[in-house]
């Protein structure tokens, strides 16, 4: 069954990294988690996925509401569920909300059913699957991209929505206290709590200032931390670091 696959797949994983002469992982939680696999006998090194600057640049929104985007598969692990019933919370206390929902995946059936019992089909957009070409001009249209994910290893569409300089909301697990600096550059809730995301999302309509601050500094963080030629220049290093060592 599925527990005898999963062994078969954890030994080949074992099999494989222990023969490989150096090991890269995008951020430190899964730096530990390799590392817990192979033990300390491959060097394992932390290079974060990088993202283009000069493509995820901030740019006008000024459409006068408050606009909420999600960019993630609709599946259980990024859990958009608990972003439709926290965006619900709010709409009495923000006229203008929007909710933009990028992706496409199995629970897009239910969540249009769900969205209409609550009578937000004139506030939630389910843009469906949509190609990464389109995703900066999309973030521009963003106040605030939340990602409510239960899971994640490292949240690369965080930064690129810190690239384009809007805030962040972001359920605290796995790797994505590494992307958002709490306070700074976002927030950070707990992961299925609607409560905590409806209120992250009522500080952040309210206070354009806050906004633009959080925007501003995410950008900041990105440029100097997740630059993407910094990253390959990072990579590359590995490369010739594990020749020489041949």
């Amino acid at each position: 069954g599925d527990r005898v696959v999963g062994a078969a797949k954890r030994w080949l994983n074992r099999f494989v990294m222990r023969r490989v002469d150096a090991i890269t992982a995008s951020s430190g939680f899964l730096v530990a988690a390799v590392r817990s696999i192979v033990g300390e006998r491959v060097p394992i090194h932390e290079v974060p996925f990088g993202v283009d600057t000069t493509v995820f640049q901030p740019g006008g929104r000024g459409s006068g509401g408050f606009s909420v985007g999600f960019v993630k598969h609709l599946e259980k692990r990024y859990d958009p569920g608990t972003l439709v019933e926290a965006f619900a919370a709010i709409t009495p206390r923000v006229p203008g909300a929007r909710l933009v929902m990028a992706g496409g995946g199995s629970l897009r059936a239910g969540l249009s059913r769900r969205i209409a019992a609550l009578g937000l089909d004139d506030r939630i957009d389910l843009l469906g699957a949509v190609p990464h070409s389109v995703v900066p001009d999309l973030m521009r249209t963003f106040d605030v991209l939340v990602n409510p994910s239960r899971s994640e290893s490292f949240g690369a569409v965080i930064l690129e929505a810190s690239a384009t300089g809007i805030p962040v909301i972001a359920a605290r697990v796995g790797g994505v206290p590494e992307t958002v600096v709490e306070g700074e550059t976002g927030i950070l809730v707990e992961p299925g709590n609607v409560a905590g995301l409806s209120e992250a999302l009522l500080r952040i309509a309210h206070d354009p200032t806050e906004r633009a601050t959080l925007g501003s500094a995410g950008r900041k963080f990105v440029l100097e931390h997740f630059e993407f030629s910094q990253c390959v220049d990072a990579m590359v290093d590995v490369f010739k670091g594990a020749e020489h060592d041949n």
